[in-house]
């Protein structure tokens, strides 16, 4: 993970989720990171699933009971 963190939440299970300047990350409780979604360092306004969405600086995360993760971006 690179870059400031933007924003973050936490699940019912201890995950949290970071967005960075361009990328959403699990971490789960016992320490393993997973890029979620966008790019670790390519910024951008792009629709899609996974990694092949981009972000331009996520400025809000929320994780609802049923484990979507819902971010806002600039």
């Amino acid at each position: 993970m690179s870059g400031d963190i933007y924003s973050a939440a936490v699940d019912t299970d201890g995950t949290r989720f970071v967005c960075t300047a361009s990328a959403l990350y699990a971490i789960t409780p016992n320490g393993m990171k997973s890029l979620i979604a966008g790019h670790t360092t390519e910024k951008g306004f792009e629709d899609g699933e996974g990694t092949e969405a981009r972000v331009c600086r996520p400025h809000s995360i929320s994780v609802d009971g049923e484990v979507n993760v819902l971010v806002a971006d600039t």
